[in-house]
């Protein structure tokens, strides 16, 4: 990774910032020689309504290294980067390239690309331990101290001179939108005893074929359930990862419908629980060993009983930390399976499979998203 200067020879307010954005993609020992950062706010609602902030962030940064260009190119070859056709280069440019940093479980970053130019000369081992010796001598005369301001002004004309004449220079510009949301429902509420979530807070939830034998390698089928605020009775939440959507479970008190089929650029306010079943639903398994429950998946809308097996320990990654956590087991008579964690505050559905589905539904992590 990089290996920047502090002090660079033209600097602007935005310098720490544009540094840690640009830092990452200075591959190689680097001087870093300027960076700037252009931000601005502006009050945005996104696809579904919700009221926020727009902020718009571009940084770019400018760096030279003594190192051979082919290896600086096939280091970012080999980090994702694709190289884009001859006619975009510019100046001097050898070569630009461009990194798309979209990540799927962030519903609110919704541009992060960055682009590399590679210009200047590439020089061979023994050109550039010359020129390495030459800089580092007039380096060390600059700081030394014991040196008159005219000589000082030559110095740093020569160095500014090898620099941007013999050095190879790397060039990073790097765009990012990102959405500001305001919490829905009330603000720091938390969903749940055992497991409590809040603001922010994000499940990880997978969905493969219960068949281990019809599961393609590499294939990651994660959606990634991002809690915008509760209340007494009801969770918002953005679902992510292929599909992007929100969903209000607006009865998580009394709701029997369990419909954990989400729908792409879909916003819905319904009683629908999933992740979860409803409190009403998880008392009364407990403490009856029955209910009734409506397992949408191009069934009728009608509740179908429900019985308690037993219970079983799974284990879920919590902030970064595997854990084991309680679960009452319990079928639907059209052998549906559903793990239901143990907290009366948030029966969160932890496993399922849905028999005629034949999908294996697991929420594998809880995190906390730092969107910002």
């Amino acid at each position: 990774m990089a290996s920047a200067s502090t002090t660079p020879t033209a600097v602007s307010p935005d310098l720490e910032m544009a540094g840690k954005a640009v830092g990452p993609f200075l591959f190689g020992a680097v001087q870093l020689k300027t960076a700037t950062c252009d931000r601005s706010i502006t009050a945005k609602k996104d696809a579904f309504g919700n009221a926020g902030t727009l902020v718009l962030e571009q940084f770019e940064a400018v760096a030279v290294s003594m190192e051979d260009r082919e290896e600086i190119i096939g280091r970012y070859l080999e980090a994702g980067f694709v190289e884009l056709p001859r006619d975009s280069l510019k100046d001097d440019d050898h070569a630009r390239f461009r990194l798309d940093r979209l990540d799927p479980s962030n519903p609110f970053v919704w541009e992060h690309e960055v682009e590399v130019a590679v210009g200047g000369r590439s020089l061979v081992g023994s050109q550039r331990k010359v020129l390495a010796a030459k800089l580092t001598s007039l380096r060390a005369e600059l700081d030394s101290g014991n040196i008159k301001r005219a000589r000082r002004k030559q110095v740093e004309k020569m160095i500014d001179e090898l620099e941007s004449g013999l050095l190879l220079r790397l060039t990073v510009e790097l765009n990012r939108r990102s959405f500001v949301m305001k919490p829905l429902l009330t603000v720091g509420t938390e969903v749940g005893t055992l497991l409590p979530l809040g603001y922010m807070s994000q499940l990880v939830y997978k969905v493969v074929p219960v068949d281990p034998d019809e599961r393609e390698e590499g294939d990651d089928d994660s959606l990634f359930f991002t809690l915008l605020g509760a209340d007494d009775r009801q969770v918002s939440f953005l679902f992510s990862g292929g599909i992007l959507g929100q969903r209000t479970v607006t009865d998580l008190e009394d709701g029997l419908a369990h419909h954990a089929w989400f729908q792409n650029r879909k916003s819905s306010e319904a009683p629908d629980t999933a992740p979860w079943v409803s409190r009403r639903v998880y008392r009364e398994l407990r403490d009856q060993g029955e209910s009734s429950l409506i397992v949408k998946w191009g069934r009728e809308d009608v509740p179908i009983h429900i019985a308690a097996k037993g219970s079983e320990e799974l284990p879920l990654v919590v902030l970064g930390e595997e854990r084991r956590f309680p679960t009452l087991v319990a079928e639907t008579e059209k052998e549906d399976r559903l793990w239901i964690l143990e907290d009366q505050d948030s029966p969160l559905v932890l496993k399922m499979v849905e028999e005629e589905a034949d999908l294996l539904r697991t929420i594998e992590e809880v995190r906390k998203l730092d969107a910002f």
